[in-house]
Formats: C-alpha cells, structure tokens, sequence
C-alpha cells in the first residue's frame, strides 16, 4: 500500500513536470512575420529592406502593430494572407504559426476643382462654360 502510494505521488510530480515545462517552452517559442509592401514602401532601418520586413512574435501572441508603409497615390486597406485576396489580418488576431503578410492598396481619386457648376443646371460640355 505504501509504495503503491509513493509511485502515484511520484508519477503526479512528473506529470506536472513534464506540463509545465511543455508548457514554458511553447509561450517562449518565436514565430517570423513577414511583411511585403507590394509597390509600397516601409521607413525602413538600415539593416532592413524597404520592401520587406522581418518581425519575431511570440507564438499564440496577438501580432501588435505593424510597421508603417506608404505608397504615392494609394490608401492602405489592410495586411492579408495573400497577394490578392486571401484573409485578412487585424492587430488583435493571435499568431499560431509563421506567416506571409501582403499589402493591399486602394487608389485615391482626386477631384477637379477647376470647373463649378450649379446643382441642378443642365450642361452639355464643359466647354460651354
């Protein structure tokens, strides 16, 4: 009875050792992010590409906020999964594995204000006025 005792008290403190240190080495564990600004450009460091940048996250760990890109003419719309398409990714959304992420861009449109025309007056041409 006794030693039946100590093996299940022995074989408990095991267990738990193995769990917790499973466990340490998992939340420890870094994942890369890769960030690609497509036509767009980052600020970057000087050990870094401006079209490319490599972050390290903790696995299982929201990914924070990305670095800042910029591209003439563009508003930015977001990292995805893939070049076009793919799934969208938000800075709340946690990281379980290494990823690719893309920029994907929307084209600004500029308003000409050269010409002002009455709401509501019928026009043919513009060179009319």
């Amino acid at each position: 009875m006794k030693k039946t005792i100590n093996f299940t008290i022995i074989f408990v403190t095991v267990l738990s050792l193995t769990f917790i240190l499973t466990t340490q080495v998992n939340a420890a564990k870094k994942v890369t992010l890769t960030y690609y600004a497509g036509k767009g450009y980052f600020k970057s460091e000087s050990n870094q590409s401006r079209h490319k940048i490599l972050i390290k996250n903790r696995i299982y760990k929201k990914r924070g906020y990305a670095p800042a890109i910029r591209r003439e003419g563009y508003v930015f719309n977001g990292w995805y999964t893939q070049k076009k398409g793919g799934i969208k990714y938000t800075s709340s959304k946690k990281i379980t594995k290494s990823i690719k992420l893309y920029a994907h861009w929307l084209k600004k449109y500029h308003l000409n204000t050269n010409y002002f025309i009455p709401v509501g007056m019928t026009y043919y041409s513009l060179s009319d006025y």
